[in-house]
């Protein structure tokens, strides 16, 4: 039974190395042959790369549904424009990097989020930005993930606010286990505008 088991293992790594040796890169730009995150996501084949360059995206609702790498180049924005939630992600092995995430919608009946993770697992979550949010990262019954380097910017007008963005900046729901975080940045502005 133990040399069956270890056969299986070694089978799965290969196909899993093989499946990955062919994934392709999809640059994403107003100039490109694919202009929004949302057409990437939907024409990408497993383990793909979108380099989304430069340039403000607006777009919500985004699902991530197959395993994928959203890799920024220059920050490109993502911009909700206040109309619900930006990104969710529903499958393994997602890397999120390099984006600058505004404008998630509010509602008082549903949780938007700028990143949703739902029941995901080894998942990465790195140098984004986030502005404009009430949760930030939302992570449901998901595990095995890390989150390393990002930044959440908000507008806190007395203490009450700043502590609320501060508890939902990584907001997790149900069970989630063997989470890493590291070196997480918070900007509070106070009674200031930016113009």
């Amino acid at each position: 039974m133990s040399a069956y088991t270890n056969i299986l293992f070694i089978v799965f790594c290969l196909v899993l190395t093989v499946q990955r040796s062919f994934a392709n890169t999809i640059p994403i730009c107003a100039d490109c042959e694919i202009t929004t995150i949302t057409e990437g996501v939907s024409v990408a084949m497993e383990y793909d790369t979108l380099l989304i360059n430069k340039g403000v995206y607006k777009e919500f609702n985004i699902l991530i549904d197959k395993p994928l790498t959203l890799l920024g180049q220059d920050y490109p924005i993502i911009d909700g424009e206040d109309k619900g939630e930006i990104i969710r992600i529903i499958s393994d092995h997602v890397t999120l990097d390099g984006l600058f995430i505004i404008n998630v919608g509010t509602s008082y009946t549903s949780d938007y989020a700028a990143i949703r993770v739902v029941k995901s697992e080894h998942f990465l979550i790195q140098n984004v930005v986030l502005e404009k949010l009430f949760f930030g990262i939302y992570l449901e019954k998901s595990s095995q993930g890390r989150i390393f380097h990002n930044k959440i910017i908000g507008d806190a007008i007395d203490e009450y606010n700043s502590e609320m963005a501060f508890n939902f900046g990584i907001h997790t729901m149900w069970k989630w286990t063997e989470i890493l975080y590291g070196a997480f940045e918070m900007v509070f502005i106070r009674n200031s505008r930016i113009t």
